[in-house]
């Protein structure tokens, strides 16, 4: 039984090696069909917009390589907060449920573009066991949650929260992350917000799974 108010989720690696959360991977440096950008605008309305009718809006090269890697697209979230060019997410990770599944369970891996020009950093954290802050369900279709560890009415950073890796993104740059570690993401939009392309996919593959799959695509990186 997955309790929700007694969920303590934990980070068990004591991390300090590059790269170890994210990795970037060589495909479609836009994820979307010419003039879907425009269509996904109209629906915005809040953070986070779920989208379950990924052909409609995601480029057909880009489903074919994915189902290529046997990888079947759950959904697709479009991030950013409207009208805010300068923005920090809480810190939190990701669980999803399936339809037909009773509890929710740790959504390991999102593949990413930020597609408008801008700055941005994924932060990932130790929150040494800090009790989650939990909002309530999302009630949108891919069905998720997350877990919060900073509370949303300052936002302060516990001084012993550990700080464990970042990711400078790059426009266009694809790149696979570590959604089930606590994590944040700090941006300032040169448009008027941040805009960000997220797919989960339905057998929601581990990280070592991730890496595995994704090795053939993977882009090396200079430290």
């Amino acid at each position: 039984m997955f309790i929700i108010a007694e969920f303590v989720f934990t980070v068990n690696l004591k991390i300090n090696i590059y790269m170890q959360h994210y990795r970037e991977v060589n495909l479609l440096s836009n994820p979307l069909k010419p003039g879907a950008l425009e269509e996904l605008e109209s629906l915005k309305n809040n953070y986070s917009t779920q989208i379950m009718d990924v052909r409609k809006y995601l480029n057909p090269k880009l489903i074919y390589e994915l189902m290529r890697l046997k990888l079947d697209i759950k959904g697709m979230s479009y991030f950013g907060a409207p009208r805010e060019k300068n923005y920090r997410t809480l810190i939190h990770a990701d669980l999803e449920k399936h339809p037909g599944e009773d509890d929710f369970k740790i959504s390991h891996v999102v593949l990413n573009w930020d597609i408008t020009p801008g700055t941005s950093t994924f932060e990932w954290w130790d929150t040494k066991h800090a009790k989650v802050i939990h909002p309530g369900e999302n009630s949108g279709p891919l069905t998720y949650r997350v877990l919060e560890y900073v509370e949303r009415d300052n936002r302060v950073i516990p001084d012993y929260f550990e700080l464990l890796e970042t990711y400078d993104i790059k426009m266009g740059q694809p790149f696979i992350a570590r959604s089930g570690i606590p994590h944040s993401v700090h941006y300032v939009a040169e448009t008027d917000y941040r805009r960000c392309v997220s797919l989960r996919f339905r057998s929601n593959p581990t990280w070592d799974e991730a890496l595995e799959i994704f090795k053939p695509y993977f882009i090396p990186s200079v430290v």
